[in-house]
């Protein structure tokens, strides 16, 4: 009876420890999402020219510079997020399952 105890008590504290890394991955990816998303919404909605949004072309002659400066370091920072999106989830994602099936194809 002591013996079964012993044996499931590492097993529920490893489950533990796996779900909370596995809630830190997430939390992580939800994150970067959020901000790639909220950077593109300040941009192209918040900080639109007066006569419409989209690419700017001409109309960023007549753009504020504030407004231009602000617009231009949320597409830096929405960049920025995207670049950590992509390198956190080829890190933990894709090279995991390209490794996984390299060795499944060889054995």
């Amino acid at each position: 009876m002591m013996s079964q105890e012993l044996e499931t008590t590492p097993k529920k504290s490893r489950c533990l420890k796996t779900l909370m890394w596995r809630g830190l991955h997430y939390l992580i990816i939800l994150h970067l999402l959020i901000e790639v998303i909220y950077c593109a919404y300040m941009i192209f909605s918040v900080l639109q020219p007066n006569n419409g949004g989209g690419p700017l072309m001409d109309r960023a002659l007549t753009m504020p510079f504030e407004q231009m400066v602000t617009r231009r370091l949320y597409a830096l920072e929405c960049w920025v997020a995207t670049g950590a999106l992509s390198i956190y989830l080829a890190i933990t994602e894709i090279a995991p399952r390209m490794r996984a099936d390299q060795f499944s194809t060889r054995g």
